[in-house]
């Protein structure tokens, strides 16, 4: 069986008409479906159950009744409150039988008049409708060609298999139900059920017969009593987990909106006021720190570059007044010189002409020119000296004021970034009534659980009724036969019995060897722990032992994790599926639930590309992230994202697993 194509048209969140394309290929067996809780992943999941087996998915001993008001909540309403005229689900697969394959169309659609809604089921065999069979037949055709009981199995979800692996008995009672489809011994049962009913009707009278007929008549009656409660009890518990994943769908979206008012800082209110305080006193210090060293020498060692310059500046100046007080000094002497020079007395020993006398004076004037250059400050060499010698005393303590500067800055940022989460927290008024709403949902989902919880043991105790009152019924009818062996055919019936029995018991025992092989494999791959030596499958309950290797004994379930068990019964739903042989696609709802990193490694990379030539796989982003959707992209055929729009009151579909993504392909 291969699926094609799903189509939900105003069914539950799906507005108007929305369409999956389920085809994949050998080579990339997956199709995944993203979303948020509550934006209708679980809708995509019931449509397909709904549109293959109507009622019977409630429950075999629902009534049209209850069916059609569950139905009728499933028929979208749109922003107005207003119901849709019409809604439909639809369900295309192709499916091998006989050495042939034929495509099949599944339509099951529902008028709406005033408060009357009407079913109509459709079915189309190689595009054209199945007029060999008579519309009233179509119901058990699908039910003949797929059985619901398989189809649990194989449409799944992992809470499913986090309840297979506790063992309580009711998901171990679905299971072995399942496998005696999948192994074909249901018909083997149906059969000698009905022997007992022919011997009993075909025994000749005798004395207290009459009153053993009346008690077996009664322990029936009681016996259909018990299914049909267990049946009502089944399908009020489907839709109390209906409910329990509405209200789960619409807490995240409440609290999505506190957060978006600032909800996530409303908790951290206490720790933001505190922590603005403890800012705030460092800061004040840090300040009053930097104000001290600014009172002393800081201001002067923080400009100690530029004074040093000013140092320089000055040197320089010295120099050049220094100068020009020596030329003033020696213009004074040069003139006296020069007048002596000009004067007949000085050359009374060896006279000169006087030409060479003005040479000898203008030699002189050129000696004492004043410098060019100016001083750039305006000060005495006593000034100038004493700047020069503070400049020097000055001390080096420029980077420990410096870090104590870049300190007091990152202070600041961090209170100014706390000033700004405390003014996000949103008023007590504004949040108040909002988390009190969502509260009062989380109580009611406690409420939920209990009463799913109370209704899962009741089924658990008149299941084991049921099954007392079976062994209660073969006795009565051995009891009848007992010593009559005259009649040929009550005779045949007990020798066919006998040979049904045997037949069950070597057909049973083989397929349970057979999954006892596979199991241990599986567990192998999946925990790939080659310390589980040996896998036993009890022949009446199913549960699961787990033998280590040089141990007599199974291994205690307390000793394995939750991780461990739920991949034990993962390992068990591959091992029945390659037992059975059919090729049946996997319909997987929350497919990684309560798994940590290396269990979910271990399903990503060895269960999911390998465990079936369809896999369709409805998640969120928290269980398939970017790394394992990395992992798993060269395996899936199309991605889906469905996003729910408050504003619309329905849900979209769109290409691409992620937001942002286009289809893969």
């Amino acid at each position: 069986m291969l699926l094609e194509r799903l189509v939900l048209e105003n069914y539950g969140v799906y507005a108007d008409r929305s369409e999956l394309d389920l085809v994949t290929t050998d080579k990339k067996p997956i199709i995944i479906v993203g979303g948020l809780n509550g934006a209708g992943k679980t809708t995509l999941f019931e449509a397909i159950m709904v549109a293959l087996y109507g009622r019977t998915y409630l429950g075999t001993r629902t009534t049209k009744a209850q069916y059609m008001e569950f139905v009728s909540d499933r028929i979208h309403r749109h922003k107005n409150g207003r119901r849709a005229k019409r809604a439909s689900v639809e369900v295309s697969f192709r499916f091998h039988c006989n050495g042939s394959e034929d495509s099949y169309v599944v339509n099951r659609h529902w008028d709406v008049e005033g408060a009357s809604v009407t079913e109509t089921l459709q079915i189309h065999k190689n595009d054209q409708p199945m007029d060999d069979i008579n519309g009233s037949l179509w119901q058990s055709f699908i039910d003949g060609l797929i059985p619901i009981g398989i189809a649990r199995l194989f449409f799944f979800d992992g809470e499913k298999i986090v309840r297979i692996t506790k063992q309580d008995g009711d998901d171990n009672e679905e299971l072995k139900s399942s496998l005696d489809v999948l192994f074909g011994t249901d018909l083997i049962n149906r059969l000698d059920a009905d022997l007992d009913l022919y011997s009993l009707r075909n025994t000749s009278s005798k004395s207290g017969d009459d009153s053993v007929r009346t008690k077996y008549k009664e322990k029936m009656e009681e016996k259909n009593r018990l299914t049909q409660d267990m049946d009502e009890l089944e399908a009020e518990i489907g839709q109390k987990n209906a409910e329990l994943d509405e209200m789960t769908g619409r807490i995240s979206s409440k609290e999505a909106k506190i957060a978006g008012i600032g909800g996530g800082y409303a908790d951290m209110r206490e720790d933001l006021l505190t922590q603005r305080a403890t800012l705030g006193e460092k800061l004040r210090g840090q300040s009053r720190s930097i104000q001290d060293d600014l009172a002393g020498d800081a201001p002067l060692y923080l400009a100690r570059g530029i004074l040093k310059n000013i140092k320089r500046q000055i040197q320089s100046d010295t120099e050049i007044i220094q100068q020009k007080y020596s030329t003033l000094y020696l213009k004074d002497s040069i003139k006296d010189l020069q007048k002596d020079i000009m004067s007949k007395e000085f050359w009374l020993d060896d006279p000169v002409n006087s030409a060479v006398c003005k040479k000898i004076s203008k030699r002189l004037n050129d000696l004492i020119k004043q410098p060019r250059k100016n001083a750039f400050f305006d000060m005495s060499l006593k000034t100038a000296e004493w700047i020069q010698e503070t400049v020097d005393e000055i001390p080096s303590g420029s980077q420990a004021l410096r870090a104590k500067i870049v300190e007091c800055a990152k202070t600041s940022e961090q209170l100014a970034k706390t000033e700004s989460d405390l003014n996000k927290v949103p008023r007590d008024d504004e949040i108040g009534p909002k988390i009190s709403e969502i509260n009062e949902m989380h109580q009611e989902i406690g409420m939920l659980k209990a009463e799913i919880e109370d209704m899962t043991q009741r089924v658990s105790i008149k299941r084991a009724h049921r099954v007392q009152i079976q062994s209660e019924l073969k006795g009565i009818v051995a009891a009848l036969q007992k010593g009559r062996t005259s009649n040929a055919s009550l005779v045949l019936a007990t020798r066919m019995k006998k040979a049904l029995a045997t037949y069950h018991s070597n057909i049973r025992e083989k397929k349970i060897q057979e999954l006892q092989a596979n199991l241990l494999d599986t567990i192998r791959i999946l925990l790939h722990k080659d310390m589980v030596s040996r896998i036993e499958v009890d022949r009446d309950t199913f549960e699961i032992r787990v033998y280590g290797d040089g141990y007599r004994d199974p291994i205690p379930g307390g000793l394995l994790s939750m991780g461990e068990r739920q991949m034990v019964g993962t390992a068990l739903l591959w091992a029945v599926a390659r037992t059975c042989g059919r090729s049946l696609p996997f319909v997987i709802d929350t497919p990684l639930g309560r798994l940590d990193g290396e269990h979910l490694t271990n399903l990503v990379d060895r269960f999911y590309p390998f465990v079936s030539h369809q896999i369709i796989m409805l998640s969120t982003d928290r269980e398939i992230g970017q790394k394992e959707y990395a992992k798993l992209s060269r395996y899936i055929s199309r991605s889906y994202h469905i996003s729910y729009d408050s504003k619309k009151a329905s849900t979209s579909i769109r290409g691409g697993y992620f937001e942002g993504e286009k289809q893969t392909a």
